[in-house]
């Protein structure tokens, strides 16, 4: 493996899993918010009483809450 060692002395590579891990966990944190505001919407101007455009930021909401665990999935191949 290549080891890259930075002016400061640090070595990246030892800290790539970490990074990957931040990453996963920063992903997840925001589908989960996505999620949670795309719920509250829901509740709040159920689709049957509003607009089709809420109806869209709603599903808006949730195709990304589904994207951004997706690539937190893809994250953790990288430490593979």
């Amino acid at each position: 493996m290549l080891n890259i060692v930075t002016k400061a002395g640090y070595d990246l590579m030892s800290n790539v899993p970490v990074v990957v891990a931040t990453v996963h966990d920063r992903l997840v944190d925001i589908a989960k918010q996505a999620q949670g505001l795309g719920n509250g919407l829901q509740g709040v101007a159920p689709a049957e009483l509003t607009t089709t455009s809420s109806n869209t930021t709603v599903q808006y909401l949730f195709e990304i809450s589904d994207q951004l665990r997706a690539y937190a999935k893809e994250s953790d191949l990288l430490l593979k």
